[in-house]
């Protein structure tokens, strides 16, 4: 993130958590009264209670789609070619820079008229900087917890499918699933999810086997496999997927959470082996 990443380099007024850390911040009393005030009005940071009414948000947080939404309000960056505006991390950090160059200006000001610049931040902007740097900290702190929230309903989400999946075992039933994790439509083999597996070992999680255009286009050396943390297939190339369950029509047992547990060793070919 570019806050973390900005650089300290030769001028002394300019402030890099990357290069002071927080613990630096945080002895600063200004920040840190910010920083606590921010979390504590973030319907996320702490619970609030019934008497405090419901925020809009929490109501928001409550579906999968609500926490995409969330997120991509805090962390999305702007694109004037689009005309998509900024999310609220890019511009709080466009804030803090603003604070930067006024600092700046100040000492170019005393240069210009012939005094010597100050080596400190004045106290306004010093104390202006580390309470905006507060609010950005409070921003990326809930992005953390709206990820957590988000993935503890792709957590039941894998649950769900998973038992939907052993129910499909050895059918052969090619078909377009959705992908709550990438938001987007994939190809399923018996409700799991395929993916092509490159010779570089990088993934196309959009692989269509049925796909003739796409099948055309895939390097040498590639070959689909299940691709899906909800399947005990998963990883397993769909050449052995359709030898040794489809074909066999093999009944796996209904316990079983990895397709390696039932194989003795070396029978079945892992991907990428």
């Amino acid at each position: 993130m570019s806050d973390k990443n900005r650089q300290q380099g030769g001028n002394n007024n300019r402030i890099s958590r990357k290069a002071t850390g927080h613990k630096e911040l945080r002895e600063r009393g200004h920040y840190q009264s910010r920083y606590d005030h921010e979390r504590e009005r973030s319907p996320f940071l702490v619970p609030h209670s019934p008497n405090r009414g419901v925020d809009d948000e929490v109501l928001q947080a409550n579906t999968r789609d609500g926490l995409r939404a969330l997120i991509d309000a805090r962390e999305r960056r702007s694109d004037p070619e689009s005309r998509t505006p900024p999310g609220m991390i890019e511009a709080q950090e466009q804030h803090i820079a603003e604070l930067e160059e006024q600092a700046d200006q100040r000492k170019q000001q005393a240069v210009a008229q012939g005094k010597r610049p100050p080596e400190a931040m004045p106290p306004d902007l010093r104390r202006e900087l580390d309470e905006q740097l507060a609010v950005l900290d409070v921003l990326h702190d809930e992005v953390g917890k709206l990820r957590e929230m988000l993935d503890e309903f792709q957590e039941q989400d894998r649950e769900d499918r998973g038992r939907e999946i052993r129910k499909r075992l050895g059918r052969g039933g090619m078909s377009n699933g959705w992908d709550n994790a990438l938001n987007a439509p994939r190809t399923t083999l018996d409700g799991a999810f395929i993916s092509l597996l490159r010779p570089d070992g990088s993934l196309d999680p959009y692989f269509n086997p049925r796909d003739t255009e796409a099948v055309a286009k895939a390097p040498a050396g590639a070959f689909p496999i299940i691709d899906d943390p909800a399947s005990p297939f998963d990883g397993l190339s769909l050449l052995d997927y359709r030898e040794r369950v489809i074909r066999n029509q093999r009944e796996w047992p209904s316990g079983c959470t990895n397709w390696k547990e039932t194989e003795p060793e070396g029978e079945a070919q892992e991907a990428g082996a």
